[in-house]
């Protein structure tokens, strides 16, 4: 069993053999907590930053602090956070997705210059609404959100992010960044830490959706979530994004000599886990990337759009690349995949559009009905994989058609490819004369 603490707005997050029922109905309440009494901190004396490490004070840094967590600029209006950090603001846990105007308002991006801190207002919040409750009303989501922010923001460099092959993973070094809570009274300008990792970051073992690092020199902790996890090359200098800090662990890695954290306290040697931006990196890029060079364009894939009539349209072609569901299932970010009760995993970008295993993630559908959640994506108690496959159909004979670019139909389906449903399958009711 693992349990984790969030760092942001105090919040538990349950995994491997906690006791489904009553963990959903934990973290509704720490939740409700969150929204209606401000942060919730466990009381004690408890560190409120990163725990070690070194001072940071480089002026326009692209870490940026937000209310109770941290963040990162990866596009000139566009900073990455972790989503447990917003929720407050933006929910849709359970009255479908809405961003609560006041809180919107209140919401500030801040970003240390050369003497204090600049901020800037937020235009909006968005969650990966792909994921949402299983057929059994158990909650499946990714703890990572966008915030926009109404206006560029100025003398930051973007982070640049992404993914690592196996032999980077265990070459590269690690660091974490963070500001820690400078929501508390003393701390109304907060300091950015970074945190040095001595070893390779691996999988935790429930989800294998989140890397997990430790150092017996510090730690996370709250007022952290939402920052980045840095990957550095040793040989260029070069750092790469490919994580968010999400919480730390009551637990050991493997192998490893990380302490127990006992509850609330923020001890170095405890496990750090930061979720994995390959998880979804298609829905990142379709918001945050430099136009005319759209990941969902032709430059990722093999399938372009001038050769479309030989490739997607070609039936003997999509045949022959046809993917076994079960190898689609083998998601190595979906461990537990087999408790999700009445889903299957499909590519983020249909293989009818170019999408492969090896270029697009993959998102759980509904196969059988819901339990009745009326969550902030498709209708309740749809069939969502017969819709997702006739939206794939219509979707494809446009582009066959060249009523629709490629480009164009990727990226229906990197965001919420439900609300497309109704324009290009359902057919428009004819009136009466």
């Amino acid at each position: 069993m693992v349990i984790r603490f969030a760092l942001g707005r105090w919040r538990s997050v349950p995994l491997g053999e906690v006791g489904r029922q009553g963990m959903k109905l934990f973290r509704f309440l720490l939740v409700v907590f969150a929204v209606v009494g401000g942060a919730v901190l466990p009381t004690g004396g408890v560190a409120s930053a990163i725990v070690g490490g070194q001072i940071d004070q480089e002026a326009f840094s692209p870490h940026v602090k937000l209310p109770y967590c941290s963040g990162t600029v990866i596009a000139p209006t566009w900073v990455l956070t972790a989503r447990h950090c917003v929720e407050s603001v933006c929910s849709d846990w359970w009255k479908g997705f809405e961003c609560k105007a006041d809180k919107l308002a209140a919401f500030k991006i801040r970003v240390w210059g050369n003497s204090g801190f600049v901020e800037y207002g937020v235009a909006r919040i968005l969650f990966d609404r792909s994921y949402g409750p299983d057929a059994g009303g158990s909650w499946q989501y990714v703890d990572i959100a966008l915030v926009e922010t109404r206006s560029v923001i100025e003398g930051v460099t973007p982070v640049r992010y992404g993914t690592l092959t196996a032999q980077q993973a265990a070459t590269w070094r690690f660091k974490a960044v963070g500001y820690g809570d400078g929501e508390k009274p003393d701390l109304r300008n907060p300091v950015r830490k970074t945190l040095d990792y001595p070893g390779a970051p691996t999988r935790d073992d429930d989800t294998k959706n989140s890397w997990t690092l430790w150092t017996p020199n510090g730690t996370i902790c709250q007022g952290d979530s939402g920052g980045a996890l840095m990957a550095v090359d040793p040989a260029t200098g070069e750092h790469l994004l490919i994580g968010v800090t999400v919480s730390r662990g009551q637990t050991k890695p493997s192998g490893g000599n990380g302490l127990a954290d006992p509850w609330g306290s923020c001890q170095s040697g405890i496990v750090n886990f930061f979720e994995d931006i390959a998880e979804i990196y298609d829905w990142i890029e379709l918001y945050t990337a430099t136009p005319g060079k759209h990941r969902l364009g032709d430059a990722r894939y093999d399938v372009r759009q001038d050769n479309i009539q030989q490739t997607i349209c070609n039936n003997q072609w999509v045949k022959q690349r046809s993917i076994p569901q079960n190898r689609i299932n083998e998601n190595p970010y979906f461990k537990g995949f087999a408790e999700w009760r009445g889903m299957k995993l499909v590519l983020r970008i249909p293989l009818t559009l170019g999408g492969t295993l090896e270029n697009t993630t993959r998102v759980p559908v509904l196969t059988t009905k819901n339990s009745g959640w009326d969550w902030g994506g498709p209708r309740k108690g749809e069939k969502l994989a017969k819709r997702r496959t006739a939206l794939e159909k219509a979707v494809h004979t446009k582009v066959c058609n060249n009523t629709m670019t490629l480009s164009d139909a990727r990226e229906i389906f990197a965001g919420e490819w439900w609300e497309h449903y109704d324009r290009y399958v359902r057919p428009t009711p004819k009136t009466k004369p």
